[in-house]
């Protein structure tokens, strides 16, 4: 069969599949309270009802703000034509935008495909790391109120005009991101505006001693400030029972366990900046060398405009913005079970998490050579990492999914490794799970003692490292440590890829 012709077919039953799987669940099963809204999606379904009224009177925070678009059009549209803003309709007007923003991702997926020129085999690994995990093919049916699929869209938006060139259509993205994703902003002007140099992260080159020093104490740093951060809560809180009232359900079993999760995040840093090698001050050097001013200037001007737009037109209160809280939900809340974070990584978004870790050090090069912007945006999405709730992460997929993808590329993968891939996805993304079972509605509205951690509340909160239980944490600890070594071993054997 004609290779164009053989890709249209893979790409017909990919995209085929995807969506009569996300049309079962937008017309299946809701999440079991506030009628099909949620926890936060009460908050996004009254923007959704009573935007127009809201906005100029008591308004909402800094936080919602930013993620205000898709519940606001929903309103305005309502308004306009008239149609009723009862809690059926408005899931129903969220359902078809979250149709819609699928429909968006999976176009800008392509276009990038088809700039990369990936291969029909890696394309269906690309295609499934992307849309055939539990966000994609679960969440965006069962809690149809969240802005968590628009960021998606968002960043395979960001991340096509950025390998294109385009700079316009990348600061209206960050623009318009600002009140759809909180990071969107930040993240468009750094890939606009920065210089796009290539930057060898893992140079052959001897450095000076002065240097490699300070290279040495900058990993270090980096490496043990989280467990710094812990110690400090630690004394700051009066010991272990003081720093427990931090946590939400899920806690270390004890103070050997808080140490040991604490020193894997230590590990976790120690691994991602151990292989980076550069002559910081060469660098640093090219960089202001080839930086632009007038960019710069242009960043900061956006920046503080668009961001003194959202102030004025929020109530005021930062929400769940501000920086405590954020350093806390990022480090603290990843240390009830050691390397939870990466667990939850996998269990959310799938296998590709696996691949990142097994060939990190051969992706640095690839991720170097998009240049300064680019690598702004892999330390927030670093630092972003280490947060066990994976769902704020998503935005970042494209920028660390499509340089790993490219590195496949270079392979002959044998098509049996693409389709066990394909439908290993499938069966992780638990599309299949029911979570509404008998007793959950009762379970989600007084989750008792053990708050949520305890069946069948733990079927949809297993999900969520914050609320996941130890037992569920072991069962995908181990699934995903055993699915590590069949990938080591596929590759280091050469079983995966076809012989020449």
């Amino acid at each position: 069969m004609d290779t164009v012709l053989k890709m249209k077919w893979d790409r017909t039953f990919l995209v085929s599949l995807l969506l009569v799987i996300v049309l079962c669940s937008m017309l299946g099963e809701k999440v079991a309270i506030n009628n099909g809204a949620g926890w936060d999606g009460v908050e996004y379904r009254d923007i959704a009802r009573n935007f127009t009224e809201r906005i100029t009177t008591i308004s909402y925070d800094k936080y919602r703000i930013q993620r205000i678009l898709p519940f606001a059009l929903i309103n305005v549209t309502y308004s306009l034509l008239n149609i009723s803003k009862d809690d059926r309709s408005l899931m129903n007007g969220a359902l078809f935008l979250n149709l819609v923003s699928l429909i968006t991702a999976i176009y800008f997926f392509f276009k990038i495909s088809n700039y990369l020129r990936l291969k029909s085999i890696v394309e269906i690994i690309s295609f499934s790391s992307l849309f055939y995990n539990f966000p994609s093919l679960k969440l965006l049916g069962y809690c149809p109120f969240l802005s968590d699929y628009y960021a998606l869209c968002l960043g395979l938006a960001c991340f096509y005009f950025f390998i294109k060139g385009k700079q316009i259509s990348l600061v209206f993205c960050g623009i318009l991101g600002s009140i759809i994703w909180p990071v969107a902003l930040i993240t468009a002007l750094c890939l606009a505006f920065l210089p796009k140099d290539e930057v060898n992260l893992c140079s052959d080159i001897k450095i000076k001693t002065g240097v490699n020093v300070m290279q040495s104490c900058i990993k270090t740093i980096v490496a043990f400030s989280p467990l710094v951060f812990v110690l400090f809560l630690y004394y700051y809180k009066g010991g272990y029972e003081g720093l427990m009232g931090l946590y939400y359900d899920a806690k270390p079993l004890n103070g050997v366990m808080l140490l040991l999760s604490s020193l894997s995040i230590v590990y976790y840093l120690y691994r991602v900046v151990k292989h980076i090698n550069i002559d910081v001050l060469k660098v640093l050097a090219f960089f202001w060398k080839k930086i632009k001013w007038s960019y710069i200037l242009s960043f900061v001007l956006i920046y503080s405009c668009v961001n003194f737009i959202i102030i004025y037109f929020s109530n005021g209160e930062k929400g769940a913005l501000d920086m405590k809280g954020l350093l806390v939900s990022n480090i603290l809340f990843s240390t009830t079970d050691p390397f939870v974070f990466l667990i939850n990584h996998f269990l959310y978004f799938g296998f590709a998490v696996l691949l990142l870790i097994l060939l990190w050090r051969k992706l640095l090069p690839q991720y170097g050579k998009y240049g300064f912007g680019f690598l702004f945006v892999l330390f927030l999405i670093i630092f972003f990492s280490l947060r066990a709730e994976s769902r704020v992460s998503i935005m970042f997929l494209p920028f660390l999914f499509f340089p790993l993808f490219e590195l496949i590329n270079k392979f002959e993968i044998k098509k049996w490794v693409a389709y066990t891939y394909c439908i290993a996805s499938l069966i992780l993304s638990r599309f299949w799970f029911q979570i509404n079972t008998n007793g959950i509605e009762q379970a989600f509205l007084n989750p008792g003692e053990e708050g949520y951690i305890s069946f069948p509340a733990q079927r949809y909160f297993m999900n969520f490292a914050h609320w996941q239980s130890h037992e569920i944490y072991l069962l995908f600890l181990i699934i995903g440590f055993t699915s590590s070594l069949l990938i080591y071993w596929g590759f280091r054997t050469n079983i995966f890829i076809e012989k020449k």
